[in-house]
């Protein structure tokens, strides 16, 4: 398992995402031989989920994480839960803020960018254009990981006021 695979699914438990652990857990014990001492740790957890995090966040601390990868396969988890109708725009943007305060990347305009779509989304009721405005931004962010402009984002939310 790599740093940035452990990194995604202890940021998604700690964002209440806890349906696949068990599988991908199950699966870990059969791909790995000999075991790696993370999944040694993990499968001694059981199903405490504080331990859980504790054994991802310390295999992610021993090394360094590529941010980025980490930021896109959550993304991607996201886009294909909101293009399978599994979650509404709502439930992703609640989602990205939650991924946003759950990683421990000090700055990184990749989680800048989760935060404030959720912010915007947040505001988006309080404009007769809002919804679709909020559109024109999240579906290219979401789908293609096209990054906001800060310049539009300020202009949108002095239009709001």
């Amino acid at each position: 398992m790599t740093r940035e695979e452990a990194y995604y699914r202890q940021i998604l438990l700690m964002s209440g995402f806890a349906d696949f652990y068990d599988a991908w857990l199950d699966s870990l014990l059969i791909e790995e031989d000999p075991l790696s001492d993370v999944v040694l740790r993990l499968s001694e957890c059981g199903g405490d989920q504080n331990q859980i995090v504790s054994a991802l966040h310390s295999y992610c601390q021993s090394g360094s994480v590529d941010e980025w990868a980490v930021h896109e396969s959550l993304r991607l988890f996201l886009k294909q839960a909101y293009g399978a109708g599994e979650m509404t725009r709502a439930e992703v943007a609640s989602a990205m803020y939650r991924f946003s305060v759950n990683h421990h990347a000090v700055t990184g305009h990749d989680w800048e960018d989760m935060n404030r779509l959720s912010d915007y989304y947040s505001l988006a009721p309080h404009r007769a254009d809002g919804l679709s405005c909020f559109d024109a931004v999240f579906l290219p962010f979401l789908n293609d990981d096209i990054s906001l402009e800060d310049k539009f984002w300020n202009q949108w939310i002095n239009d709001s006021q």
